[in-house]
């Protein structure tokens, strides 16, 4: 449902204002995902082990159907202004939203006792607010040249409203029970931004030194540390497009910000020693920290041995980097050459040929040796999450478009 009221029409005299509209909409829509098919109905098995010489039948479901499970519901509120100014070189497009989210389906544990492991149930509330702009200008534009420049950036804030009474942090996925080497998990918090990063992290004293063992290895804190939201506030680009005469070069720059990643690549490349940090202490690492009975630790550690404690004791704390990056995104180079056939050729009506670069560069990111958005998966349930991930690759080429 949505209205819109185009109040320029009522401000003639205003000759800078070629175009302003208000528009307001509501949406409210319900989503299953999460949901799988079949998951309500229960499949059976004849179990190996036997009672005497009878053979037992066992329920292969381990998560437990929930036959009261019920779509959650997405309610959305925008309202935005779009104005175009100066002649349409000055364009200008905001706007403002609250999106809510009730009954969120999420799997919780169940006890052991029940037989089945998990089941799924409406469990959350969930806000998401934010702000999008767009502007669009043209700063120089003469007969044969023109530069026109388009930015766009939206922020969001999230926030878990409610859980189940009483409740307050809901596991969304242990990252480490995956059958991955990874450590860690995903949470949602009440009263904290969406999807919260969660793991061990160093055992320190009360001066904030790092306690070891009288072996000289790590210990992991009493109670896992947060290591802040997996989720990116802001987003944004540049797009310029210079053209001179029939020859056009455009470039693209954009990039996310405020984003916490869990690095698998560097934990195991650490660990294993296939990574450059991994070359302190090759002869044996001497960690600054203090032993049980207070003194600094001068105990060599191997390295194969210290580094896997990481893995064996959830310690997070150097495997958490910003996800923040920005990019050159695209550059194309273009000539027209429609006034060049066109007089030659009845049916050829455009003639255009381009050079491209995708990917070109990559011109800020924290995380090392991996592309801050080639991640594992997408996916809600993932984020936050890095594992692995192959090199991202740069593309090259020509494109030739006709109109006929």
């Amino acid at each position: 449902m949505g209205a819109s009221f185009i109040f320029s029409e009522l401000l003639p005299k205003m000759s800078w204002l070629n175009f302003g509209k208000l528009r307001m909409s509501y949406a409210n829509t319900g989503n299953a995902n999460g949901v799988n098919p079949y998951s309500f109905q229960l499949a059976y098995a004849l179990d190996q082990q036997q009672f005497g010489s009878y053979p037992v039948g066992t329920v292969l479901t381990t998560s437990n159907p929930n036959l009261n499970i019920k779509p959650y519901s997405v309610a959305e509120k925008e309202i935005g202004l779009e104005l175009r100014t100066l002649k349409s070189r000055l364009n200008f497009d905001i706007a403002v939203y609250d999106k809510r989210t009730n009954n969120q389906i999420l799997s919780v544990d169940l006890s052991p006792a029940s037989g089945y492991n998990n089941t799924l149930v409406n469990i959350a509330k969930l806000k998401n607010t934010g702000l999008e702009m767009m502007i669009d200008g043209t700063p120089v534009k003469t007969s044969n040249f023109s530069w026109n420049v388009t930015a766009n950036a939206s922020y969001n804030t999230s926030k878990v409203l409610q859980l189940n009474p009483g409740q307050t942090r809901q596991l969304v996925v242990f990252f480490n029970g995956t059958g991955n080497e990874f450590l860690g998990s995903l949470v949602y918090d009440v009263g904290k931004e969406m999807n919260q990063l969660v793991a061990n992290t160093y055992l320190r004293n009360n001066k904030g030194e790092v306690m070891l063992n009288s072996a000289g290895r790590l210990l992991p804190s009493a109670t896992p540390k947060n290591f802040g939201s997996a989720n990116a506030k802001v987003f944004g680009g540049v797009s310029n497009t210079l053209q001179y005469k029939n020859l056009s070069l455009l470039f693209h720059i954009d990039g996310k910000f405020g984003g916490k990643v869990f690095s698998s690549t560097a934990l195991n490349g650490l660990r294993s020693g296939m990574s450059q940090e991994s070359l302190v202490g090759r002869s044996g690492v001497v960690f600054d920290g203090v032993l049980p009975n207070g003194t600094k630790n001068t105990i060599s550690v191997a390295p194969q041995i210290f580094y896997a404690d990481y893995r064996t004791q959830q310690i997070a704390d150097p495997f958490v980097f910003s996800s923040d990056f920005i990019k050159l995104r695209n550059i194309t180079l273009t000539y027209d050459l429609t006034r060049l056939v066109i007089k030659k050729t009845k049916f050829v009506k455009g003639l255009m040929l381009s050079a491209y670069c995708r990917n070109a560069a990559v011109l800020l990111k924290h995380i090392p040796n991996v592309d801050p958005e080639a991640f594992a998966s997408s996916s809600d349930s993932r984020l936050g999450y890095e594992q692995h991930t192959e090199p991202t690759t740069r593309t090259l080429g020509l494109n030739l478009n006709v109109k006929f």
